[in-house]
This record gives C-alpha cells, sequence and structure tokens, in this order.
C-alpha cells in the first residue's frame, strides 16, 4: 500500500508510546494523519485513501463472516420457539415450568458468547468505523428472523425417519452452524497482523491504527479520571456548614 508511509526513523519494532492525538496535515478533510510519538518523533503518515483500501478489505473478507455467524446465531436462538410450536413439550413431556428452565440454561451460554463477534471487530476497525458496521449485525438479526419461521416450517413437513419433526430443527440447523463454525475458526485472523490477505504495508498500517485508537480510548480515561479528581479536591475545599 503505497499511500501508507512509515518514517525511517520509526521502524515497526520501536516501541514507541503513539501519542493520543492525530495532528493533520493541510486544513481539508482529505489531508494526511501524521501519527507522533510522545518524543514529538514522527511514527508514521497515513492517508485516508490507503484507511479506505484497508477497510475495504475488511468489509469484503472479515464482516460477512461476522454478520453470517451473528446470522446463525440469531436462527439458533430461535429453534426453540420454532420447536415448541411443534411438540417438544409434548415429546419430552416438560411440565409446569420446565420449558422455561430450559431457556434459562440455553441463554447464559447464548448471552455470554454473544459479544465474541463485536471483539473480534475491534481487532480489526477503529470505534467510529466499528459502530457502522454493528449495523450489518442487526440487520443480520432481523433477516434470521424473518426466515426463521420459514426455515422451520420447511423442516417440519419432513415426515421420513425416526425422529420427531421439532427435532430435525436441531440437527439441520445445528450442523449447518457447528460446520460454518469450523470454517470461520481456520478463516478469521486473531488480528490484522496474522490476516493472510494482507500485505505487510497494510498489517503495518492497521497495527498503528489500533495504536492510535487504543491510546485515544486511554487518554480519554486519564482526563476523565482528572476531572473527577479535580471535583472531589474543589468539594474537598468548602467549608463546612455544620460549625
Amino acid at each position: 500500500m503505497d499511500d501508507y508511509k512509515r518514517s525511517q526513523h520509526s521502524p515497526m519494532s520501536d516501541d514507541k508510546q503513539l501519542s493520543h492525538e492525530e495532528k493533520f496535515v493541510g486544513s481539508n478533510e482529505s489531508s494526511d494523519k501524521v501519527i507522533s510519538a510522545d518524543d514529538g518523533s514522527t511514527v508514521g503518515v497515513i492517508t485516508q485513501a490507503a484507511e479506505r483500501e484497508l477497510t475495504r478489505e475488511f468489509d469484503l473478507r472479515i464482516l460477512p463472516v461476522l454478520a453470517i455467524m451473528y446470522l446463525f446465531n440469531s436462527l439458533d436462538k430461535s429453534n426453540f420457539g420454532n420447536a415448541k410450536t411443534n411438540g417438544l413439550e409434548k415429546s419430552l413431556n416438560l411440565k409446569n415450568s420446565q420449558y422455561n428452565t430450559i431457556l434459562s440454561v440455553f441463554f447464559v451460554p447464548y448471552v455470554l458468547t454473544a459479544p465474541v463477534l463485536a471483539i473480534l471487530g475491534k481487532n480489526f476497525y477503529r470505534r467510529g468505523e466499528l459502530a457502522r458496521r454493528l449495523a450489518i449485525f442487526y440487520a443480520a438479526q432481523s433477516i434470521a428472523s424473518a426466515f426463521s419461521g420459514l426455515l422451520a416450517f420447511g423442516v417440519f413437513q419432513i415426515h421420513t425417519g425416526s425422529l420427531p419433526n421439532w427435532r430435525y430443527v436441531f440437527v439441520i440447523e445445528g450442523c449447518c452452524t457447528v460446520l460454518f463454525s469450523f470454517f470461520a475458526f481456520f478463516y478469521l485472523p486473531q488480528s490484522a497482523s496474522t490476516a493472510k490477505f494482507l500485505s505487510q504495508s497494510e498489517k503495518e498500517l492497521a497495527h498503528y491504527r489500533m495504536q492510535v485508537d487504543n491510546s485515544s480510548v486511554c487518554s480519554e480515561s486519564e482526563i476523565r479520571l482528572q476531572g473527577e479528581f479535580q471535583n472531589f479536591q474543589a468539594m474537598d475545599q468548602l467549608p463546612d456548614s455544620s460549625h
């Protein structure tokens, strides 16, 4: 990626602390971003064209896989309700609140594992970029809710075999989820630095983007903490009205 230029005096191996501020060359919106270390030296220069090209790579290779994973996640969540309409409670001889207990047990790991997709996205996108792309995840959930009942109705038409019809919902859709999870496990990189579809310059660009983003988060936290401490000091200096 020729649009990304790294300072010759600041190699990738240097452990310099990046400044949380992004200095701009020029005043228009298409200006280059100059990443500076705390000592004032220039670490790298990022152009908007380079960032657009990098995020386009992630949108084409990472985002669809995450969206499909979220779609299967939503489909699996709907399976219990669909199976209930086809005799799950009667077949398992569930009584009173046993069905609700099963749902409660199911939703514990479901809720715990649901944020994994957002965490994966944070390894590739900056905060502002990730917020927009999370909308695609919610769109996948809406799509899953729209045709999960239709899929279940089609599965319920299976009248061959020794299993009750509602069990085929878990067998068929569950197998699809498991098979796709194996694909995602081997396909998705843990971070941009291990992505095989990125060139070395693109990996370096992604590395610096994450460093700048993380530095910004730390800086904002420090500013909030300092503000709270100053407020506490101001309150402590107020005269005691009880005397």
